[in-house]
């Protein structure tokens, strides 16, 4: 309802510089990131050779030959030597560059409706009005506390938000300048597993989701590849079993009972008391209770998905924990749907 910073500085960050940048861009995701515009940002998906989804982030165009790249934290050395690999093995005749630059920038993020009003305040007067300003998926340059930095309007947690990027060196300051310019706001800081609830409220996906053994059509982001460019993994994703109907989907469940906890891994199942692999439907990949709905809520890969089991009851068999229960299957962004807060 107000203001939140959170260090989100274990982000991969990759520098790809070059002639030949954008050409290895639209080789290593799914879709295109050639046609980017200077100052403009765009989410973006890479698979691996075997079609399955490698990680998730978000493109920077910095210049006409020069992108900043963001990657999940468990998978930034992956996605690093992955991309290195292309250039020294699989296309040696791109003129390109691909630097890891995560220890040159300290990144933090500023979420909710006040965050533009505490970002106004917090950059150096000249920079005020492109604060104001700034366009979802766009960034500048500006100053905060007298430290270069570079802000973009990006968001992982469904709200209002900034990315600011920082040297490390003038990061503390930069930290410290926010909360002082947020004290009027009500601001506060907030950890991964906010984070964390923020995100499954909004149906994104993470490293629970993106484990390394699913694809872009159980993740629902199918329509995101470009099948009119090459890319790795561009044949091997369409390999019978990775489009077979029955692949497990992504979607939302909420328990009948409220407070009735919900936990990842446990399996989804048609009947109260049974649980056997015949009758195993699909799991709950991650969950937790929202203070928005008052309630927990969970994603999870279900097989016939959205279309087959929306408003549907199911159950959950979890013999770990002892537990079995009841849900209701809806969909994965449970808050904001139409994505105004994000936009707003």
């Amino acid at each position: 309802t107000h203001v939140g910073l959170s260090d989100v500085s274990t982000l991969g960050k990759i520098e790809v510089q070059g002639p030949d940048a954008g050409r290895l861009l639209d080789l290593a995701y799914v879709n295109r990131l050639s046609t980017l515009k200077i100052g403009k940002s765009r989410y973006g998906v890479m698979l691996r050779e075997d079609g399955v989804v490698l990680d998730d982030g978000t493109v920077s165009r910095l210049g006409a030959d020069h992108y900043f790249l963001t990657t999940t934290t468990v998978e930034a050395p992956h996605v690093m030597a992955h991309l290195e690999f292309m250039v020294q093995v699989e296309f040696p005749d791109l003129d390109v560059h691909v630097t890891s630059v995560s220890d040159a920038w300290a990144a933090m993020a500023l979420a909710g409706p006040k965050s533009r009003a505490v970002l106004e305040t917090a950059v150096d007067r000249a920079h005020a009005a492109n604060a104001a300003a700034l366009g979802f998926m766009s960034f500048f340059e500006a100053q905060i506390a007298k430290t270069p930095v570079r802000i973009h309007r990006i968001s992982f947690s469904g709200e209002l938000a900034y990315e600011i990027y920082a040297p490390p060196r003038g990061a503390i300051d930069v930290w410290q300048a926010i909360l002082a310019a947020g004290a009027d706001h009500q601001i506060d800081v907030y950890g991964l597993e906010a984070l964390d609830l923020l995100r499954i409220e909004k149906g994104f996906p993470t490293g629970n989701e993106i484990d390394g053994r699913t694809t872009l059509k159980m993740l629902g982001l199918e329509a995101m590849a470009r099948d009119e460019k090459d890319f790795i993994g561009r044949t091997l994703r369409k390999r019978a079993a990775m489009v077979d109907p029955t692949v497990p989907t992504l979607v939302g469940l909420e328990p009948l009972v409220p407070d009735q906890p919900l936990q990842g891994g446990g399996q989804l199942v048609r009947e109260a008391d049974r649980l056997s692999t015949h009758d195993q439907l699909g799991y709950v990949s991650s969950a937790g209770y929202s203070t928005t709905h008052g309630r927990y809520l969970g994603l999870g890969f279900l097989r016939g998905g959205l279309e087959s089991w929306q408003g549907k009851t199911l159950y959950v068999a979890d013999p770990v924990r002892g537990q079995h229960f009841a849900v209701r299957v809806v969909h994965p962004v449970h808050v904001d749907p139409e994505g105004g807060r994000v936009r707003g």
